[in-house]
Order: structure tokens, then sequence, then C-alpha cells
């Protein structure tokens, strides 16, 4: 049976680097921010308010596909994003049978806003710190 995980956190919580080390070589991952690199031919962080609606709708094509594949060939199915709706599971929960976990990352606003910092590859950091904030506020309010 797949298993699947969902990985949360903040933005700069650790949640790739949490995959790459648990990622085996049978598993896969959806990664909203390397799809939305690949279908803009963009920064992996670059804002593509345009193309959110496609990558949602690329997300829940790749969970059905994974789902529905009957084969042993896929073993774990990472999802990364920052937040799991109740929605999110629940589709999850009445697609399939297959064990869901999700595992949150946690992180400090401090150790996120320091981890921006030091990564040279971010376009804007001031419009980083500003979602990095932003994560946090709601977080707090929920």
């Amino acid at each position: 049976m797949k298993r699947i995980v969902i990985v949360t956190g903040p933005p700069f919580g650790g949640k790739s680097t949490y995959v790459k080390e648990h990622m085996g070589p049978n598993d896969v991952v959806y990664d909203f921010d390397e799809m939305k690199a690949a279908v803009c031919l963009c920064n992996p962080h670059a804002e593509k308010n345009h193309a959110r609606e496609l990558l949602w709708d690329l997300r829940h094509a790749f969970m059905e596909h994974v789902i529905e594949d009957q084969t042993e060939d896929i073993e774990t199915v990472f999802f990364i994003q920052c937040r799991v709706t109740s929605q999110w599971m629940n589709r999850l929960h009445r697609a399939t049978r297959a064990y869901i976990q999700v595992m949150k990352c946690e992180a400090t606003l401090e150790e996120c806003l320091e981890r921006l910092e030091k990564d040279q590859s971010r376009p804007d950091k001031d419009r980083q710190r500003e979602i990095i904030e932003a994560y946090f506020v709601l977080e707090r309010n929920d």
C-alpha cells in the first residue's frame, strides 16, 4: 500500500530538505514551487499568480494518477506545501486507502529569516520576508 506524506511548514522551514533526506528510490514528490518553475520557466520562488489555478489542478491530477496506479512501483508520495487544509485532507481520504501522514517542519520565524538571508537564489528578499512573516501571522491566528 502506498504511503502519502504531506510535508508542511513555513517558507524556509526545511520542507524540501526533509523530503530529500527521506525519499527512497521508488518515491515521488509534488513540489508546488518546482512545478511552477517547470510550467513557467522561472525561478521556483518567483511569484506567478497567473499559474496558481493550473498548478493546483496539476496537483490534483498528480494525486489521482498516483492513487489510481495499482502497481507497487511507487512506494511513497510526498506533497510539499506550506499548509494543509481540511478540504485537501478530506479529498485525499476519500480518494485513497493509503496511509496519510502529515509531517510539519517546525522552524521559528528567526530561523526562516536567517535561512532567507543565506540563500542567494531568491530573487526578491523583501518580498520573501513578507511571505515568511505573513505565514507566521496566519499560524498565530489559527
